[in-house]
């Protein structure tokens, strides 16, 4: 079980299994400020990549505290996060986000708003640059930011 902060707006996709129907996923990053495994508790500020079923995550955004039961998998080498995990069941929600970070989402979607009518690569880049807000880059465009050395543009803490 962690205790988070969600660090970005969850993204919503579709798993694609062979031979089975989609499956809607969630993936998002969060700061995780406590753990508790064996009814033990540790403080960590540790990020976190997530990934969950749909159902349940509707209503979470960015700022909020949230509860998850995560398994917990080692990223890969070279992340930004410590660990990748993939939540049962859906997440509950602590406490919607601080005065601070709810004023921070207002300049990022204002941000959103304002490059909404650009094209796909640069509507997503420029929230990314100014904010990092990475939520609208897409996969081909992360991938190539990263083949370009370039990955690292959009690492600002939003």
């Amino acid at each position: 079980m962690v205790v988070a902060t969600v660090a970005e707006e969850p993204r919503r996709s579709l798993r694609r299994t062979w031979g089975a129907v989609p499956v809607a996923q969630v993936v998002v990053r969060v700061r995780v400020t406590q753990t508790l495994a064996d009814q033990v508790a540790t403080s960590t500020r540790q990020p976190l990549l997530v990934v969950g079923q749909g159902e349940g995550w509707g209503d979470v955004e960015f700022g909020d505290r949230v509860e998850l039961s995560v398994t917990l998998h080692p990223a890969d080498p070279g992340d930004q996060v410590a660990a990748v995990g993939w939540v049962r069941g859906p997440p509950r929600a602590l406490s919607g986000p601080s005065p601070l970070l709810a004023g921070a989402e207002s300049m990022r979607s204002g941000l959103r708003s304002a490059a909404a009518g650009l094209a796909p690569d640069p509507r997503g880049l420029l929230p990314a640059l100014v904010v990092g807000d990475t939520a609208g880059l897409g996969d081909d465009l992360v991938a190539d930011l990263r083949v370009s050395g370039l990955a690292h543009l959009t690492a600002v803490s939003g």
